[in-house]
């Protein structure tokens, strides 16, 4: 489905008479709402499958490191050379422990990552990310697709106060769609399973 289908899809569905004078840049704000909306409730589900892996590089006396640009969510960071040594995420409040203990941890700060303790050398490609994208529109699954233009109308009709509730029944129905294949890909390719 094209970006273009889809916004027909979405007018079709609105089903109003000005549903036709509906811009296409209000129809893309809807759809982004949506996507959103839908990858913050089911990130869980896209992060074994739609991961992505970066590397960074450690700068002696830097405690911060950007995240990659595309970066939505962080799933893990690792050490590159030794992924058995231990590299923690710290929860919020425990930077003393972390510190007074010598412990290697991170935590996310003005979105960037903070290394504790402060790094000693400097070291290319040392820390090993796997992150959740940013999802748009054009890089979302197929079957992904359907839900978010359901969503979308959703999000259009919120502002009426008005969704019908064929829309809620289509919208459960292409959530499933959605789990099923988010489930059956993930129980076939072992190598998707989150460390």
């Amino acid at each position: 489905m094209t970006k273009e289908e889809c916004r027909r899809y979405i007018r079709s569905l609105l089903a109003e008479p000005q549903a036709s004078y509906w811009e296409d840049s209000e129809l893309d704000i809807y759809l982004e709402v949506a996507i959103t909306n839908i990858v913050n409730e089911m990130w869980h589900m896209l992060a074994p499958i739609y991961n992505k892996t970066g590397y960074l590089d450690v700068a002696v006396g830097n405690q911060y490191i950007d995240l990659p640009t595309d970066c939505l969510k962080v799933l893990s960071i690792r050490i590159a050379g030794n992924k058995t040594k231990a590299f923690d995420y710290i929860p919020f409040g425990l930077d003393h422990i972390y510190e007074n203990y010598e412990f290697s941890g991170w935590k996310l700060e003005n979105n960037k990552i903070k290394l504790i303790p402060l790094p000693t050398e400097s070291v290319e490609d040392y820390l090993e990310i796997k992150y959740l994208p940013v999802f748009t529109f054009d890089n979302i699954p197929e079957v992904m697709k359907p839900l978010v233009a359901i969503e979308a109308v959703i999000q259009a009709k919120v502002k009426d106060e008005l969704v019908p509730q064929h829309l809620l029944l289509l919208k459960e129905n292409f959530k499933r769609n959605l789990l099923t294949f988010l489930s059956a890909h993930q129980t076939q390719n072992v190598e998707v399973i989150p460390e």
